[in-house]
């Protein structure tokens, strides 16, 4: 028993100069680590002094934006998606705050010579309805030079309705056809599909600001992205404006706006965007496949059920000719998995005449006339027949 008590003694003295030396050494830790503590602020405060020496400038600014924008009234979206106003785009091309293609849009809004309004004498003609974004619209085309002119010029028997609008995703075209199908009841529906529809169909249709900027020029811009998680971030005018006078939009909270006001968070911040920059922005695609394969899915069964021909024609961005690129690959394999007809015009492209100069990557009037061509063999072909399956890819239906 008395050797248990030792033992219990020993170890209690033992806890107890454990203690004493704890509480010995207690201050000198506190003062080894304030000491740390001010030698690295210091540290920082002179590399800071030293960048600003350097005129390194901080990655935000603290100068409210120079750049204001005002919203036109030549836009807007309802029912058929979006489109421009008729009236107020012939005063704005008249005050010249608008020219080129857009003046010559049809009473609906869209670039086409026709209103949209059944004729009596349409029951006896082939009607074609083309649907699709900036490319069917016409965008970077001379006026009489885009594909759906050229189908227009070729076939003055048939009647053919553009409803092509820039900006536009697969779900536009889907709004579009909804409006004007059941008025044309067309036989042959022609969708150009273009890449950027996989970003265009996670946004609201109405995604667009058409606006004035301060020299009085008629601009377009985006309020929305698609962020590398896939994830739809909108943004206010405010921020747009901002990003148009510093070339970056405005900190997402306190935290990132003081480290921005800083030389070393500036570093940071950089370090942060490179890193973004090198992660492929196509790795996570899960979500844009999904909701373009079901956009697809849902306007191929609509233009079915109006008992109409669809015809998709893919459209490749200067980047894939020559050596196609994951979007339009995974394109590929979404209207070969819904059994769509499409046309694959890649190898009849060239680079750089097919395209208008960087940074626009739309056809240019020689590539507009290249699909246009055809275009046409495939339109001869359905009225001859009644049949697309000799100019376009076709597969089996599906299950």
């Amino acid at each position: 028993m008395w050797n248990r008590a030792g033992w219990a003694l020993a170890g209690l003295a033992m806890l107890t100069q454990r203690e004493i030396i704890l509480r010995f050494l207690a201050p000198r830790r506190r003062r080894t680590f304030t000491v740390a503590a001010i030698i690295t602020v210091l540290i920082l405060l002179a590399l800071e002094l030293l960048l600003v020496l350097r005129g390194m400038p901080t990655y935000y600014s603290t100068e409210p934006p120079d750049y204001r924008l005002s919203a036109s009234n030549w836009w807007t979206c309802g029912a058929a998606g979006c489109h421009y106003v008729h009236d107020a785009v012939l005063s704005a091309c008249d005050s010249g705050e608008l020219e080129g293609r857009v003046c010559a849009v049809n009473q609906q809004g869209y670039s086409d010579a026709d209103d949209f309004a059944w004729e009596e004498d349409f029951e006896d003609k082939t009607r074609v309805l083309l649907i699709g974004d900036s490319v069917t619209y016409g965008m970077s085309a001379d006026v009489e030079w885009s594909f759906a002119e050229k189908l227009d010029a070729e076939f003055p028997a048939t009647v053919i309705w553009n409803t092509g609008m820039p900006g536009g995703g697969t779900h536009q075209a889907l709004a579009a056809f909804n409006v004007y199908a059941p008025i044309l009841r067309p036989h042959l529906t022609i969708f150009a599909f273009v890449t950027n529809d996989f970003d265009d169909n996670l946004m609201p249709i109405n995604s667009w600001l058409n606006a004035i900027d301060p020299n009085g020029n008629a601009v377009a811009i985006r309020m929305y992205e698609v962020d590398y998680a896939e994830n739809v971030i909108s943004y206010e005018v405010s921020d747009i404006e901002y990003f148009q006078t510093h070339w970056k939009f405005p900190p997402a909270n306190e935290l990132e706006r003081q480290l921005g006001l800083t030389r070393l968070g500036t570093l940071l911040l950089r370090l942060i965007d490179s890193l973004e920059a090198e992660r492929p922005v196509d790795a996570r695609f899960e979500r844009r496949q999904q909701v373009t394969r079901e956009y697809l899915r849902e306007l191929r069964d609509i233009v079915n059920e109006q008992g109409s021909e669809f015809l998709l024609l893919l459209v490749p961005g200067p980047d894939d000719i020559g050596r196609p690129g994951l979007r339009y690959q995974l394109a590929r394999e979404i209207v070969n998995s819904l059994a769509i007809a499409y046309i694959d015009p890649i190898d009849w492209l060239e680079v750089p005449i097919d395209y208008a100069p960087l940074p626009d990557d739309h056809w240019s009037n020689a590539g507009h006339q290249k699909i246009g061509a055809i275009l046409i063999d495939c339109v001869n072909e359905f009225i001859a027949s009644g049949d697309i399956s000799d100019c376009a890819h076709v597969t089996m239906p599906p299950n």
